[in-house]
């Protein structure tokens, strides 16, 4: 398996490569042509041909084992790394109005609040941060060990800390990724509050580009209910459409669902009698949490041979061949 398929351009640097070759073996004959001096041209000229191969010989291997390291070249074992089983942890909480209805007890809002308040009670060691958002993200509590700023944060959590309306869970799952320390060999972990009302972005690709990149796992709690409820308005009405329709808000389990997948996480309805004993176990310890399998690579074999033919190459054009 190849890790990095597009650096198999790079071979194309062999063109100009063999056309610098052919031009200095051109060129060393033309002066040996014109050489007059009392020493034999023919032993000079052989000690040429015979540098002139080697060099170009080895600068070609140097350039072929180059090219194959940078394409990173996967083997079939597998290497394990080991990390603390202690996790870093953003909760990215919904703030749309749509989390203020009622078909979750007492609200969906709420819930999230309960739900992230027991976690934070016992926290197991782990370290925890909070982002917010609607269209935008913004990062309330970066991650922390510092547990009583954060229940406060949780506490004022309300659709009004947003100016911004929409639903953008992309904009959530970005800003929380950014959240986490960096350099630390931790487990990091991202759990989003949302009824999955999106209404831009694409919460999938993000996900899946912090999983891949930077291996961050992304768990979604769904909040809402199939049959949806009406969205309390500011004035303490509720919202209607264009045409005076109360606006009934309902959860999107199947993209909620495709956020948790792509984030190779796990997705929890919030509103389950057992969502508390399925967060804690989301963020408990587990028996294999302290290795990670990667694939090994093969990049090392090849830039030793790419460094090992560099320096014949040197040596050849370095070191002079006389005849005693």
């Amino acid at each position: 398996m190849v890790q990095n398929p597009g650096s198999a351009f790079l071979f194309l640097l062999f063109l100009p490569l063999f056309w610098s070759i052919g031009r200095s073996l051109v060129v060393g004959k033309r002066l040996f042509r014109s050489f007059r001096d009392g020493a034999s041209p023919r032993s000079l000229y052989d000690v040429f041909l015979i540098k002139w191969f080697f060099s170009s010989f080895f600068l070609i291997l140097f350039l072929l084992f180059t090219i194959l390291a940078l394409m990173g070249f996967t083997g079939t074992g597998i290497d394990s790394e080991q990390f603390p089983e202690k996790k870093d942890v953003v909760f990215a909480v919904d703030l749309s109005r749509s989390m203020l209805a009622s078909d979750v007890v007492p609200s969906r809002l709420e819930r999230t609040k309960v739900l992230i308040r027991t976690v934070l009670d016992n926290s197991s060691g782990n370290r925890y941060g909070l982002v917010v958002f609607t269209d935008l993200g913004l990062v309330m509590v970066p991650v922390t060990e510092d547990v009583q700023s954060l229940v406060s944060a949780v506490d004022a959590l309300s659709p009004d800390l947003l100016s911004s309306a929409g639903t953008n869970i992309a904009a959530g799952i970005s800003a929380a990724g950014q959240a986490f320390p960096e350099g630390e060999r931790r487990q990091r972990l991202i759990v989003v509050f949302s009824d999955g009302e999106e209404h831009s972005g694409d919460p999938k690709e993000i996900t899946a580009s912090l999983r891949r990149d930077h291996h961050i796992t992304t768990s979604v709690i769904a909040l809402g209910s199939a049959d949806g409820a009406a969205v309390p308005a500011a004035d303490g009405g509720v919202m209607q459409d264009e045409e005076g329709n109360p606006v009934r808000s309902k959860v999107n389990t199947i993209l909620l669902q495709s956020v948790a997948a792509a984030g190779e996480g796990s997705f929890l309805d919030g509103g389950d009698a057992d969502a508390l004993k399925q967060l804690r176990k989301l963020l408990g310890y587990k028996p294999d949490s302290g290795v990670r399998l990667t694939r090994d690579t093969l990049y090392r074999p090849f830039l030793a041979l790419a460094l090992l033919f560099l320096l014949l190459h040197v040596l050849v054009r370095m070191v002079p061949w006389r005849k005693k």
